[in-house]
């Protein structure tokens, strides 16, 4: 599959490991939200519950963080 219009060269090849046909070639969630948290300006935040939210800009700068650059 190409790329889409618009993606990310770093999103788009997370989604080809992602889709790699031997399941033990794919990234582990760990893995998958490691990569994903060092690519965005905003930043991650785990819950009490063990879910992990995406914080938004304004959520993260808030919480006395300063947007990566």
């Amino acid at each position: 599959m190409e790329r889409p219009p618009g993606c990310p060269l770093d999103v788009y090849n997370l989604m080809q490991k992602c889709w790699r046909w031997n399941p033990d070639e794919r990234p582990t969630f760990k893995e998958i939200h490691a990569e994903l948290e060092s690519m965005t300006t905003v930043g991650f935040n785990t819950q009490e519950n063990g879910a992990t939210k995406i914080l938004s800009a304004n959520e993260y700068c808030s919480n006395g963080n300063r947007p990566r650059t």
